[in-house]
């Protein structure tokens, strides 16, 4: 499995970080290790020139004023929130208590699993949108459009290497988490708001069951 990176703000790094792209997948492309880029990007080590020389291409195609690239897709726009359950009478407060004590404990648990589903999911939107900028300016098929001249005519591109290269990178990053269906998301969602809409409804009647004069 493939271990997470420390924040770095190193050329290698952002050049990662903007096309979704693991220390080992970076290393294959200019020639070295991932243990070289790691130790790149933790600041104990220079790259190699020959590193840096075939880093070039893709550094130009970092998003403007970078690079030359294109911008980054706007993110998708997040759900609202369901709107707050009306108050009910209020009961006994302990049972109220207990169930919303659970209901916490299990809202939690739906949160964490979204919130893993989300960056998993962003994750891996960034790395398609990352392979499919790389093979139309890197490696562009007959037909389309040329890539920019800084890059198209830099003497460290080979577009053969470039796309055997593109071709072996996976759909999601090795050791990456997978995200959840469409189905499997729908669900957990609709269970995270039936959660929310069940713990505002215990809170309201807890507090009415531990009014003074109740």
């Amino acid at each position: 499995m493939a271990r997470p990176s420390l924040p770095s703000d190193s050329l290698s790094a952002a050049v990662r970080a903007h096309f979704g792209l693991t220390q080992p997948e970076l290393g294959k492309f200019i020639g070295v290790s991932g243990t070289v880029i790691g130790h790149v990007e933790a600041g104990r080590r220079v790259l190699p020139a020959e590193a840096q020389r075939r880093l070039r291409p893709l550094a130009l195609l970092l998003p403007p004023p970078e690079g030359l690239g294109p911008p980054l897709p706007a993110p998708p726009a997040g759900a609202s929130a369901p709107e707050p359950a009306a108050p009910a009478v209020p009961l006994e407060a302990e049972p109220l208590r207990k169930r919303l004590r659970r209901v916490c404990y299990l809202l939690d648990k739906a949160r964490f699993a979204l919130e893993n589903h989300v960056r998993a999911s962003q994750a891996q939107a960034r790395r398609r949108w990352g392979r499919a900028v790389l093979a139309a300016l890197l490696a562009p098929a007959p037909g389309t459009p040329a890539a920019p001249a800084a890059v198209a005519q830099d003497p460290a591109l080979d577009a053969a290497a470039c796309r055997r290269w593109l071709e072996r990178l996976p759909d999601l990053a090795p050791g990456a988490a997978w995200p959840l269906s469409a189905t499997e998301a729908a669900l957990l969602a609709l269970r995270l708001r039936l959660l929310e809409e069940e713990a505002r409804a215990l809170a309201a009647l807890l507090a009415a069951a531990e009014a003074p004069g109740n």
